[in-house]
């Protein structure tokens, strides 16, 4: 976070959980916060409570359509948002080729993003599907999903270089600082 003077930071503000949610696990949040003049808003009654954490804005019920398209319709909410739950944080998932993949000598392999933070994980491909179609059952708008197809056949040697390239390409084209970091040098599959 940006260095902000005093007279750029509004303190000691207080919401009663119906304007934001956590960063960190996407729960309504209740209590104490404190804003930038940039409209950055964080847990605590000032920038020396800590540790704080990002608050992001309630997000808005989407309008759908139903398969009729002459009609339109909107979700209606409950009008306490508190009673509403929120979409699940996504799991991490350890990654296990199937006998098909292994055959095939690939494997497609999904990961995700933290939005405002350069946290990676991998999830199941599941879970990366309601990310990529922003389903409520999913906090998919603090998440990004990554998706990418892994060698498993070859020497190490040919292997490692494969995956590595493959992951520093999305990083570069899909803009994801440390994406290739986050997997410690770990590029290719152990073979049993």
């Amino acid at each position: 976070m940006s260095y902000y003077p005093k007279s750029q930071i509004k303190t000691n503000l207080f919401t009663n959980g119906k304007e934001f949610i956590r960063s960190d696990n996407g729960l309504l949040y209740v209590g104490s916060y404190w804003k930038t003049s940039n409209g950055e808003v964080f847990s605590g009654k000032t920038p020396n409570d800590r540790p704080y954490v990002e608050l992001l804005p309630i997000p808005e019920p989407v309008e759908q359509t139903p398969l009729n398209t002459t009609t339109e319709w909107k979700v209606d909410y409950p009008s306490n948002i508190t009673n509403s739950k929120p979409g699940q944080v996504p799991k991490n998932h350890i990654f296990q080729p199937l006998p098909e993949e292994l055959y095939l000598g690939q494997a497609s392999r999904y990961f995700t993003k933290k939005s405002n933070q350069k946290v990676y994980f991998e999830i199941s491909k599941d879970t990366f599907g309601k990310l990529s179609t922003k389903s409520n059952e999913i906090l998919f708008q603090l998440y990004t999903p990554i998706t990418m197809i892994w060698r498993l056949e070859g020497n190490d040697d040919e292997v490692f270089k494969a995956n590595f390239n493959t992951a520093k390409d999305i990083q570069n084209r899909q803009q994801l600082p440390g994406f290739v970091n986050s997997f410690k040098g770990m590029f290719v599959y152990p073979k049993k």
